[in-house]
């Protein structure tokens, strides 16, 4: 009985289950009674169905059918039209079963692959009007044939676009919840952990699923400059200008509203700079504020153009208020560590 567990167990193979199953229910039902007028299609319905099933679990328990979903239903399409023409044709009561590939089809695979499933209904029920005709196929066919295509072209269409919507929806629930996790993980870690700036500029690479991130904070100067970074490179070196008209990390740090620069090479200001010095394209500005001050900058960048979706913002912003607490605690333990120094 191994290979019954198997069967069982195989989460593709179970796909296929109905569509086997309902090709059997149909072959018994032509079957039984005997009124099919048609030996010929019937027989080869049998034999189809026989090689399919047989076909399917075999491949499918040996791991060798990457594609079989999808030439199972579109092979079940091919015994249904042999099946309504050993039935008596039109009056089989079979063109229905049609629509249950092109369910499975919009359930479980792609939009080509959805288009290649309508045409093989289509043809499943107008080549049989163009080659046999009346009796079988009276005229007025075509008109059942054309709508039962046109309700199968909006029932896959739409459960397609229901399914992607529930799987973006999935999936973003699924970022959020590892957004939060990554920030409750860094806050639980930062107290023991010698490089704070640079494990809150981990965090905020992970968050955003960024290349590059660093944190910088006024020097006293009139200048911001890198207190820690993630990524390979570094800024050490680069001293921004507190003056909003050239510098998106000055605007961010006076104004204190995040920016997000989707094409930096070509937007306006510093941030050419900085792609230029980083090989950035995309980069958010996100201001670090404590309270009434700002504390600094945090500029999250990616190397390739990227349209930030609004979870991301908002964890990113969310880091960002974690991390002028974080700074803050910082600075006074430091502040306490250096009073405790002078004292003893």
């Amino acid at each position: 009985m191994g290979w019954l567990r198997q069967i069982v167990t195989n989460d593709r193979l179970r796909r296929e289950l109905p569509f086997l199953a309902l090709a059997w229910a149909a072959l018994a039902s032509t079957y039984w009674p005997l009124h099919h007028t048609e030996g010929w299609a019937s027989t080869s319905a049998l034999v189809l169905t026989l090689v399919l099933t047989a076909g399917t679990v075999v491949l499918r328990l040996a791991g060798r059918a990457h594609r079989i979903e999808f030439l199972v239903p579109l092979t079940y399409i091919l015994v249904v039209a042999l099946l309504r023409q050993a039935e008596g044709g039109s009056q089989s009561g079979l063109s229905a079963l049609g629509l249950v590939p092109v369910v499975w089809t919009a359930l479980y695979a792609r939009r080509a692959e959805l288009v290649v499933m309508l045409s093989g209904l289509t043809l499943m029920v107008i080549v049989p009007i163009l080659v046999f005709g009346e009796p079988l196929y009276p005229a007025q066919e075509w008109r059942r044939a054309l709508l039962l295509v046109a309700v199968g072209s909006m029932i896959g269409f739409v459960i397609q676009h229901l399914v992607a919507d529930v799987t973006d929806r999935s999936e973003a629930m699924a970022r959020q919840t590892r957004m939060v996790e990554v920030i409750a993980t860094t806050m639980r870690q930062l107290p023991n952990d010698s490089d704070i700036r640079g494990r809150l500029c981990e965090a905020a690479v992970e968050v955003g699923g960024s290349d590059m991130a660093w944190l910088f904070e006024p020097d006293g100067d009139g200048h911001l400059v890198q207190k820690g970074r993630a990524g390979d490179v570094d800024l050490h070196t680069v001293q921004v200008v507190i003056d909003p008209r050239v510098s998106g990390a000055a605007r961010v740090f006076l104004e204190r509203e995040p920016l997000f620069v989707e094409d930096a090479a070509r937007h306006p200001g510093e941030s050419q700079k900085l792609a230029a010095l980083t090989g950035a394209a995309s980069v958010l500005f996100q201001a670090i504020v404590r309270g009434d001050e700002a504390r600094g900058v945090l500029v999250v960048a990616w190397r390739s153009i990227v349209s930030v979706d609004e979870h991301a913002l908002v964890a990113i912003g969310l880091l960002a208020t974690e991390i002028g607490a974080a700074l803050e605690r910082a600075d006074l333990l430091a502040e306490v560590h250096v009073w405790r120094t002078r004292t003893l």
